[in-house]
C-alpha cells in the first residue's frame, strides 16, 4: 500500500507537469502569434525561397532523391533565424539558475556558409540530482518547424514553476535538439533525414516491429551518447517531447533514397 501510495502521488505531480508544460505551449504560441513584425519578414522569405526552390520542383517526379538532390535542398533551405542569437542566451542565462546546470553534449556540423564550423548542443539538468527521485525527460526543438515546443521549454525553465517540480522529480531539459532546422524552418536536419524518425544507434531492424527507427542522425546520436555516457544510463519515468509549429515548413518531401553527405 506504500508503494501505491508513492506512485499515486509521482502520477499526480506528473500530471500536474503535463498541465505546466501544455500552458507554457500556449503562452509560447501566444508570444509567437504577437509578434507579427518577425512572423512577416519570415513569411516573406519563406515565399520567396519557395517560389524558386519548392521541394516539388527538385528532382524528376516519380524518381528518389539522391545525393545532388539533397544537396540543392540543403543549399536552397533560407537561414530565418539565428540559433546563436536566440537560442544559446537563454541557455547561458540560466546558468545563473542555482537549481540548474548548464551542460554541453555535442556539436552539429552546421553546413552554413560563412558561418560557424558547428552548434553547440546543450541540456539542462537538475543540479540536485537524487537517486531517490523519478527522472523526468524533456525535449524540445526535435523537428525545427516546432518552434512552441523550443519556447515552452524555455517558459517551462525560467518561469519559476520548474523551481516547485525539481523538489520531487530530477528534471533533464534539452531544448533546442535540432539547431540546423531550427534556423531554416524545417522538419529535417541538413541531410533531410527526420531526427525523430532516427533514434535507432546501428539502424537494427527488429522483426515484427511496426517501425523500425533510421539509422541515427548527428542530432539523435550525440543526445543518445549523453544519455548514456554522461547520464549513466538512468531509466526516466517520464519523457516529454514538446511539439507544436507554426505554418513556417515547406510541404514534405516525396521521395527520397539516401542521405547527403
Amino acid at each position: 500500500m506504500v508503494i501505491l501510495g508513492k506512485n499515486q502521488v509521482i502520477a499526480k505531480r506528473l500530471s500536474q507537469i503535463s498541465i505546466l508544460i501544455m500552458v507554457s505551449l500556449r503562452l509560447a504560441l501566444a508570444i509567437l502569434m504577437t509578434a507579427s513584425a518577425r512572423m512577416t519578414t519570415i513569411a516573406a522569405l519563406s515565399t520567396a525561397s519557395a517560389s524558386v526552390n519548392h521541394p516539388s520542383t527538385i528532382g524528376t517526379p516519380g524518381k528518389p532523391w539522391g545525393i545532388d538532390e539533397f544537396k540543392l535542398w540543403r543549399d536552397t533551405r533560407v537561414k530565418q533565424r539565428c540559433y546563436t542569437a536566440d537560442i544559446v542566451p537563454k541557455i547561458e542565462s540560466l546558468r545563473d539558475n542555482t537549481l540548474f546546470d548548464v551542460v554541453k553534449y555535442g556539436e552539429v556540423e552546421h553546413y552554413g556558409i560563412g558561418e560557424c564550423d558547428a552548434f553547440p548542443l546543450f541540456a539542462v539538468k537538475s543540479r540536485d540530482w537524487s537517486e531517490d527521485k523519478p527522472n523526468v525527460f524533456i525535449t524540445g526543438g526535435i523537428h525545427g518547424y516546432e518552434t512552441s515546443g523550443v519556447e515552452g521549454a524555455f517558459l517551462f525553465l525560467s518561469g519559476g514553476r520548474a523551481a516547485h517540480y525539481t523538489q520531487h522529480f530530477n528534471i533533464l531539459v534539452a531544448p533546442c535538439v535540432s539547431p540546423w532546422a531550427y534556423e531554416r524552418i524545417q522538419r529535417w536536419n541538413a541531410k533531410g533525414v527526420d531526427p525523430n524518425r532516427s533514434f535507432n544507434p546501428n539502424g537494427e531492424v527488429v522483426e515484427g516491429r511496426s517501425f523500425n527507427p533510421g539509422e541515427a542522425t548527428e542530432e539523435s546520436a550525440a543526445l543518445i551518447k549523453f544519455l548514456r555516457e554522461d547520464m549513466g544510463h538512468v531509466q526516466f519515468f517520464c519523457h516529454m517531447d514538446l511539439t507544436g509549429r507554426m505554418n513556417q515548413h515547406h510541404t514534405i518531401m516525396r521521395a527520397k533514397s539516401r542521405q547527403c553527405p
